[in-house]
């Protein structure tokens, strides 16, 4: 096999990952090709990886964003950008997935005047002089 043909295939499956990536459509496990067993020796079968299901996502991206838009509506957008760089993030889609129901959650606190992200924190341990 030349080399060219070589980095073609290697091209062609890294635009393949690439796609499925983005998709979420990434299988579970990559096989290798079987390879002919070596005489005298025996050959040991991998068995795959049961598939870790996905945990339920208790709230969606478009229902975090509405919440956000409805805290920039009735307290103002600095209040709704202070909430996203609680979590360091500049804008929504920045934030992880794991990240949307906590940010919901305070979303919905400001709502309830139950809190104001722009108040800082107190700080849990003491910072040496």
């Amino acid at each position: 096999m030349s080399l060219e043909a070589v980095i073609q295939e290697n091209t062609t499956t890294i635009r393949t990952l690439i796609d499925l990536l983005s998709r979420g459509d990434m299988p579970q496990i990559f096989v290798a090709p079987p390879q002919a067993p070596t005489p005298g020796r025996a050959v040991e079968q991998a068995a795959p990886a049961p598939a870790k299901p996905k945990p339920p996502v208790g709230i969606t991206y478009d229902e975090v964003g509405k919440l956000i838009l409805q805290v920039s509506a009735e307290k103002s957008r600095d209040v709704a950008i202070g909430v996203l760089q609680r979590f360091g993030v500049k804008r929504l889609p920045e934030a992880k997935e794991s990240q949307w129901p906590d940010i919901a959650a305070m979303a919905r606190a400001i709502l309830e005047d139950d809190y104001d992200p722009r108040e800082s924190e107190p700080i849990e341990e003491e910072i040496p002089v």
